[in-house]
């Protein structure tokens, strides 16, 4: 099992490493992350000042070893964008006592 997800991490880390050296060589931001979580669309995006949400620009956006944190100052909501171990792509979302889980779907390549 450890094995079948070495590659795809190695991937990912790549990949992220990649685009954060990317970002700091230029100006221009990386193309967007597009998630779809409870029928709603997340759009990250990786700028010069740092991670990004096109769609929610009043939420901060913060990476994770598997994703991202998208913490909402203004609802006091936290969520978390993540890859369970079988792949699936999944957002936690945090409420007082109170954790949802919704299925993502990831949009693009």
């Amino acid at each position: 099992m450890i094995k079948h997800l070495t590659v795809p991490l190695a991937f990912l880390l790549t990949i992220g490493s990649q685009v954060s050296a990317s970002n700091q060589d230029t100006a221009t931001p990386s193309r967007p992350i597009n998630y779809v979580c409870n029928w709603e669309a997340y759009i990250i995006i990786s700028t010069e000042a740092g991670w990004v949400s096109l769609s929610h620009p009043h939420v901060t956006v913060t990476t994770t070893y598997d994703g991202f944190l998208l913490a909402d100052h203004e609802t006091g909501i936290e969520r978390s964008i993540g890859k369970l171990a079988s792949g699936a792509v999944v957002m936690y979302v945090y409420q007082e006592n109170d954790i949802k889980r919704y299925d993502c779907v990831l949009i693009g390549d």
